[in-house]
Order: C-alpha cells, then sequence, then structure tokens
C-alpha cells in the first residue's frame, strides 16, 4: 500500500475516515519474476 519511492501518496491523512486506496506494483520487488515467492497483484 505504500507508494513507490518518488511517487505521490495516494492514502488518506491520517485522523481521516477509512478509504481504499489501489495497490501499488513494486517498481523493484525484491523477489524476482518466476521465483516462488512472486508477488501477485490481484485488483
Amino acid at each position: 500500500m505504500w507508494p513507490n519511492k518518488g511517487e505521490l501518496d495516494p492514502r488518506p491523512i491520517q485522523g481521516t475516515g477509512y478509504v481504499k486506496v489501489q495497490s501499488q506494483r513494486p517498481l523493484n520487488p525484491v523477489v524476482p519474476m518466476g521465483a516462488v515467492g512472486e508477488l501477485k497483484v490481484v485488483n
């Protein structure tokens, strides 16, 4: 849910009500594609 470095932060300001934000795909994932622990973003 955290934005990539240098991107705008779509999360609401702390103290405001809950707002669902869209998932962020990492620019540089720690686990490479095709590996057992690969991140799979489901919308």
